[in-house]
């Protein structure tokens, strides 16, 4: 499913690539959503799969109550990055990968474990996850802007 929308590129389509993109994002929330609804529902069971220890029970499932939002930026992040890939970007999904994993996600996750503790490392990494969706929206709209501007013709 990721791909086949970018193939409208290599057929001089980028309308239609920027709108396959658009709506795989849309299924990656609604997708997550549903993942969201089902983690909660099932975190306690889930929880005691891991260990019968109660601090680990408790750990286990505050994780889970967080860390499936993280899950949301990263599959809406691969979309994007999908994106640069296919319209021959490497450069800018290899920096906002660099950018996303080492000046986002990991300062982000020590920052909030400095300030809220443990639960604080899952907050962090789900805000530098959120923070690079935001930047690479913002790098993958100007790209298929760039790309629409150069094609003649390119509303078929």
């Amino acid at each position: 499913m990721v791909y086949r929308p970018f193939r409208n590129l290599g057929a001089g389509k980028p309308h239609r690539a920027r709108e396959g993109m658009y709506y795989c994002l849309r299924f990656i929330l609604f997708y997550q959503l549903v993942i969201l609804l089902i983690v909660l529902v099932l975190r306690p069971m889930l929880a005691n799969v891991f260990s019968g220890d109660a601090e680990v029970v408790g750990l286990t499932s505050q994780y889970l109550l967080i860390m499936p939002l993280a899950w949301s930026a990263y599959g809406l992040f691969v979309i994007m990055n999908t994106g640069f890939n296919s319209a021959q970007q490497t450069e800018r999904a290899f920096f906002v990968s660099l950018l996303r994993s080492v000046f986002l996600i990991a300062p982000c996750a020590w920052l909030g474990g400095q300030w809220v503790d443990f639960n604080g490392i899952f907050m962090g990494a789900v805000v530098g996850g959120f923070c690079a969706v935001v930047v690479s929206w913002v790098f993958v709209n100007r790209s298929y802007k760039q790309i629409i501007n150069l094609q003649p013709n390119s509303n078929t």
